[in-house]
């Protein structure tokens, strides 16, 4: 089998990528441990401290299309819960290193396989949050309750992704009562000039406090977003405007620089909240 290198030297005059060409690149990054982890804030709306991180994947080298193209391809591939798991472990590597909780996205196929249980198993599970991803549909949403129910007997917590995106978000709710519930972008993008955007958000607001869950508003792009967000009560964020999927600073032991404020842990608040700067909370 060529090295991925060669692979990709093979393929630069734009031939097209086969699936066996997709299977050895796919197989080369598990084996290779070459997935990449970049790491997006998710702050307090009210403060901007920075509460946790959510671990992200990269895949470097030739250009095959959104990261979520590679996932897709590697399960129709037989390889989805190997890359799932070779991506999950990049991160918890970093852990020691990430302030606050790690936000580790898995699919429920793969969180049902034993191995992913021994993978978390090695980190401190009260800094742990695992995403569920909408891949595909739940086959056997018993089994996942059990599986949820000894990780959450550990201390490590449960999010629903991408909720409004789609049913299976709502189904993930009734089924799973997840102690994150996380709006898709889909629904914030419409919060500033649409009514019906803001009286969801405002619903949901009022039934994870009810839940006793915890809201995050991804996708969070302006200054109008943050500002309309914060109006209706939305305690947690994350987006462009928040701070970049960045990788780990080795040498300040947080992720990187972002795009917003002066410095690589500062953000400005909207005129809504006397424009408070607020550092990384290195403690947690």
């Amino acid at each position: 089998m060529p090295t991925d290198a060669a692979l990709q030297t093979s393929r630069a005059k734009h031939a097209p990528w086969t699936a066996s060409d997709m299977y050895q690149h796919i197989r080369w990054l598990i084996d290779a441990q070459a997935v990449a982890i970049v790491y997006q804030p998710i702050r307090a709306l009210a403060t901007g401290r920075v509460v946790g991180y959510e671990a992200l994947s990269r895949f470097g080298g030739a250009d095959h299309g959104p990261v979520e193209e590679i996932f897709v391809c590697a399960r129709s591939l037989g390889l989805g819960l190997e890359l799932e798991l070779a991506a999950a472990a990049e991160a918890l590597c970093d852990l020691p290193d990430i302030p606050g909780y790690l936000a580790v996205n898995l699919s429920p196929a793969t969180l049902l396989d034993d191995n992913a249980l021994s993978l978390l198993e090695r980190a401190p599970p009260e800094r742990l949050v695992i995403e569920l991803t909408e891949h595909d549909a739940v086959a056997d949403y018993g089994r996942l309750r059990e599986r949820l129910s000894i990780l959450r007997s550990r201390g490590v917590r449960i999010a629903a992704d991408d909720i409004g995106a789609g049913f299976a978000g709502l189904r993930h709710i009734a089924e799973l009562k997840p102690d994150i519930l996380k709006l898709d972008r889909s629904m914030i993008g419409g919060i500033v000039s649409g009514s019906i955007h803001r009286h969801l958000v405002s619903a949901m607001v009022a039934f994870a406090r009810d839940e006793d869950s915890q809201l995050v508003a991804e996708g969070i792009e302006t200054h109008e977003e943050l500002a309309v967000l914060g109006d209706l009560g939305v305690e947690l964020g994350q987006g462009y405007l928040l701070g970049r999927p960045l990788p780990l600073d080795r040498r300040s032991h947080a992720p990187g620089t972002g795009p917003v404020g002066d410095s690589a842990n500062v953000i400005r608040f909207p005129p809504w909240h006397s424009r408070v700067t607020a550092p990384i909370d290195r403690s947690a």
